[in-house]
């Protein structure tokens, strides 16, 4: 091993804390082509986040060594042929059971970080070992769009298109993760005007919100083919889908829509598939609170000492709670465990909402329109709704890509004026997306509302309830001993109809904690 790329890999960096710009001098890391990595000090190193947001840099620190990489898996590779030893971060934890997330640019793992869009991490070796710090600037605050896009829906299809052909390359069984939603829909049609062979695939719940039939009309509009999949009738190959997920996950995800989308993968599971998904366009093109958002922070009377009080002792999804929390806790989506529930599951949790409570202090004099980009663009879209794509994806030994999550799209679209990117008036997001695909495919093939990749709460329960009953797997175990995880997930499921997401979250969390744990 040279002092700069690991033998094993060569898209991971091992930089010795003994390191200077002159050691390092013609070893640039080639491989780190998204993120930005120099020496801005002669003892201190800069890396950079992918303002695109496609590419997660992932950091591990130890005293003597700094890891980098763009690859999870590989990452975590050289960190296991190194004898390194990951410790998982209670605060972490924490956040996974009462937000179904963890906060960037922090991982589950101590000295762990990942960063993002707006992300920069300093390491310093001033004395022979590395410390770090993170800094973070948001560059989508829609005060710094300077409005000077000129408004077309060709150009705009171009440059989807352009990002498409780039990330595709020369795949040939590409897989696109099919809602009747804006984003995906522009990428189906993308791939049908560049003669990018492609198949769709959509999730069927069975419910009048199902988005299948749309999907079907959309494909067959563009010439594509079309998969509707469904809950397996054999719960226990669903069980297999989970255990080889769960073996193959180097972080946890607790994304509500991970069930959905692994079930579809699995009908997919040839390795050379390319999965292409819709996400990555929401932080940069603005993201206006929705009616039951504005509500819920509307509601907000007992955001102070009294009202962390009295969230210690109200049901997730009571409106009472939604009246105490802070504005960035409000905008994140899902009803997991309370503090006290969280508590009784693992020993070791703290209360998260004092770092909600700072992201509002931190941009207070920002719009709830800003508000909604930096908190859950930043931490839920990039760190769950994306994450869910990679992790899935890498559960069949295949590769993810985001169309959308492409800088020269993000500068083309943030710089749009606001009447370009939502109309107001009408309550659409958007608005140049929703002319191109007007366009292209006449009004009623668009879904009126925006539609998610995933279950309805009925349908998860009787599949949760199959998968009790019919595997020998205890998918609810501990993740401490002696603690209640059992009687709090099963007590919260038969008291709470809305606890759906509470439960996905900790199928998954108690799944990859038992796997890392061995």
């Amino acid at each position: 091993m040279n002092s700069y790329r690991d033998n094993h890999t060569d898209s991971v960096y091992v930089i010795p804390a003994t390191s200077d710009p002159t050691s390092m001098a013609g070893k640039t890391p080639a491989q780190l082509a998204s993120p930005d990595l120099k020496w801005v000090l002669p003892n201190k190193i800069c890396v950079s986040g992918d303002n695109s947001g496609h590419d997660p840099v992932y950091i591990y620190k130890t005293s003597n060594y700094l890891y980098i990489g763009l690859d999870l898996e590989e990452l975590l590779s050289v960190l296991r042929s190194r004898k390194e030893t990951l410790a998982t971060r209670d605060r972490s934890l924490s956040h996974l059971l009462q937000d179904g997330l963890v906060p960037l640019p922090f991982s589950v793992y101590r000295d762990f970080y990942i960063l993002g869009i707006g992300d920069r991490l300093f390491a310093s070796n001033a004395n022979a070992e590395w410390e770090v710090e993170v800094e973070f600037e948001f560059p989508y605050f829609q005060s710094r769009s300077i409005g000077s896009t000129v408004s077309s829906t060709q150009t705009l299809l171009e440059l989807l298109t352009d990002s498409l052909c780039r990330k595709v390359g020369s795949s040939r069984n590409n897989l696109l993760m099919l809602s009747s939603g804006k984003d995906s829909t522009a990428i189906a049609l993308s791939a049908a005007e560049a003669g990018i062979p492609l198949e769709c695939v959509t999730f069927s719940d069975g419910t009048p919100n199902d988005e299948t039939e749309k999907a079907k009309g959309i494909c067959r509009h563009l010439g594509l083919r079309h998969h509707a999949v469904t809950i397996p009738t054999d719960v226990k190959r669903a069980a297999r889908t989970l255990e080889t997920f769960f073996e193959r996950s180097a972080i946890p995800c607790v994304d509500y829509a991970l069930l959905p989308y692994l079930l579809c993968l699995s009908e997919f599971s040839a390795p050379d598939h390319l999965v292409i998904d819709g996400m990555g366009n929401d932080i940069y093109m603005g993201m206006p609170p929705k009616r039951r958002e504005m509500l819920k922070l509307r509601l907000r009377i007992f955001d102070n000492d009294f009202g962390r009080r009295l969230c210690r002792s109200l049901p997730r999804t009571s409106i009472l709670r939604y009246m105490a929390n802070s504005a960035s806790k409000n905008l994140i989506p899902g009803n997991f465990f309370t503090y006290p529930e969280a508590r009784a599951i693992y020993p070791g949790t703290t209360d998260t909402r004092d770092f909600w409570s700072s992201c509002d202090a931190a941009y207070s004099g920002y719009s709830y329109t800003d508000l909604k980009a930096v908190v859950r663009g930043r931490h839920h879209n990039q760190e769950v709704a994306m994450r869910k794509g990679r992790q899935a994806a890498a559960s069949i030994g295949s590769s993810v890509i985001f169309p959308w999550a492409d800088n020269e799209l993000a500068n083309y679209m943030f710089n749009l004026v606001r009447s370009d990117k939502e109309r107001t008036s009408q309550k659409h997001s958007k608005a140049l997306l929703r002319r191109l695909l007007t366009e292209k495919l006449g009004e009623n093939l668009l879904a009126r509302r925006k539609r998610y990749f995933s279950m309805n709460h009925q349908q998860f329960f009787r599949f949760f309830d199959e998968l009790q009953q019919q595997t020998s797997t205890n998918w609810i175990a501990p993740l401490s001993p002696g603690t209640q995880s059992e009687r709090v997930v099963l007590s919260r499921r038969a008291c709470d109809p809305k606890s759906a997401f509470a439960i996905s979250g900790y199928l998954f969390l108690a799944g990859w904690y038992k796997r890392f744990s061995q």
